[in-house]
């Protein structure tokens, strides 16, 4: 059994031989907490463990990716190193390639419709797909490799961007990976538009602290709509910045519930 497969056609992607899992499944056995950063694979823990009859089985817990401020408290601000430009830069954040192909009609039509008016950025992996290559070249797209983890904030502050876009399409791969890549980008104020197949649903509130999508059209009509209004950015960059320390970083609140869970 593959508990945790990708999708095949996911570049780099493997199955896990039998064995593998017989570990796993061994070692989760043996945990008394297990701690996860999503609620989907902390249900699928909880079923999988319990379908197995093991005895004292472990507690499995959502403890999503808490942002610390300590982390970016030396960061220059986005809004305070911009330079003056009448271009609204659009990002695209460690995406999987075939999310990112999945609205490549909306792409190509941002594109066509505002070329004088908007700057693409490609913060992620090295692309290994062909037509992402060509797609991102056709647009005039920035390449960016991700930094390490200590870095990594500091270059992503660094890239000055105006909004992400998060494409997911629906499959098990993107219900089960964590939010870190999102609470990263919140954690700077960077406004985002996410389908609602990303993990990024979890935490935004629609037109509060950020837009999600359902379809094609609204991808289209979203995303022109937040260029439009720079109102709408910085009303979204505010909400984010306040929302997000108060829901999701180390305050008071989380290090009750690491103690609860730890101590």
């Amino acid at each position: 059994r593959n508990y945790f497969a990708l999708n095949k056609l996911y570049p780099k992607s493997k199955k896990y031989h039998i064995d593998n899992l017989i570990i796993l499944e061994n070692n989760l056995s043996q945990m008394n907490i297990i701690a996860t950063s999503t609620k989907r694979l902390s249900l699928y823990l909880s079923k999988l463990l319990e379908d197995e009859k093991q005895t004292g089985i472990p507690e499995v817990v959502y403890i999503p990716t808490a942002m610390s401020k300590v982390r970016i408290q030396d960061l220059v601000s986005i809004e305070s190193q911009k330079e003056p430009t009448n271009k609204v830069r659009i990002g695209f954040v460690k995406p999987e390639e075939l999310d990112l192909l999945s609205f490549k009609e909306c792409v190509l039509y941002l594109f066509e419709n505002h070329k004088d008016s908007v700057e693409w950025v490609y913060y992620g992996n090295a692309i290994t797909l062909e037509e992402v290559k060509e797609l991102l070249k056709k647009i005039g797209c920035e390449i960016h490799k991700v930094h390490s983890f200590k870095d990594s904030l500091t270059k992503l502050n660094e890239l000055q961007l105006d909004t992400v876009l998060l494409p997911a399409q629906e499959n098990l791969y993107n219900k089960l990976k964590g939010s870190t890549t999102y609470l990263d980008i919140a954690a700077l104020g960077i406004p985002v538009i996410a389908s609602v197949f990303h993990p990024a649903k979890e935490y935004i509130i629609e037109a509060v602290t950020g837009l999600l999508i359902h379809n094609q059209e609204e991808w289209k009509s979203k995303t022109e709509a937040l260029l439009k209004d720079s109102e709408m950015r910085s009303k979204l960059r505010s909400n984010l910045l306040s929302n997000n320390y108060k829901m999701n970083g180390f305050n008071d609140t989380y290090f009750e519930r690491f103690y609860d869970l730890f101590v």
